[in-house]
């Protein structure tokens, strides 16, 4: 059987995208998720706490999406561990990195304390450690075509592990992010995948179940 984590980015970049992740949820179609603590506001909490819910009761995999805005990489790094310690109560199930600029400092502080802390992580850089899918990547779901999942999931080999990144949400107007409009249909893609997995032979997993 193929094993696959569906990981949504960008929980804690707008409330309305939160709610559609949280709606994932609820139906079954996410098993993971990575929260940009940094981008959390107090008008958040009862989603928060709704999250920490379905990590708990659903075994969702909670993860830190890292958002970089100097170079002391390390640093930031454990300040954005604390922010979503305070925020949650428990250490991140794996860390990713929203937008990474892909440089070596950067791969190489994520990969230290990856190591040092025994977590799991995106495959984001050419050599880094602790990356737990038998695949060793990520595969971009929101840069793939609706019609193009089914070549995708095919190709997928048995008893191998994959991870699909997408960005799940409702359209927000006053959010600024780059992808915006492509995230409603990042919701269909997801469902469709979730619909079909016993014809593709998939068991959706999460970062902690590899």
């Amino acid at each position: 059987m193929k094993k696959l984590i569906i990981n949504a980015d960008d929980f804690g970049y707008s409330e309305i995208f939160n709610e559609s992740i949280l709606d994932l949820i609820r139906e079954n179609f996410l098993s993971s998720t990575t929260v940009m603590v940094s981008k959390i506001t107090g008008n958040q909490s009862s989603q928060i706490n709704e999250l920490i819910e379905f990590k708990n009761s659903k075994n969702i995999s909670v993860g830190l999406h890292l958002v970089f805005k100097t170079d002391s990489y390390y640093d930031e790094i454990e300040e954005q561990i604390e922010m979503f310690m305070d925020t949650f109560d428990f250490f991140p199930s794996h860390l990713d990195v929203h937008k990474s600029c892909g440089s070596e400092a950067e791969g190489m502080a994520v990969e230290k304390f990856c190591l040092e802390n025994d977590l799991p992580c995106r495959k984001s850089w050419e050599s880094l450690g602790n990356v737990r899918t038998t695949d060793k990547k990520v595969i971009d779901g929101t840069d793939i075509e609706l019609d193009d999942l089914n070549e995708l999931l095919e190709e997928m080999d048995e008893n191998n592990s994959y991870e699909i990144l997408f960005h799940p949400g409702t359209y927000d107007p006053e959010c600024e992010s780059s992808l915006n409009k492509d995230r409603e249909l990042d919701i269909e893609k997801i469902k469709y995948i979730c619909l079909n997995a016993e014809i593709f032979n998939i068991k959706l997993i999460n970062f902690n179940k590899l």
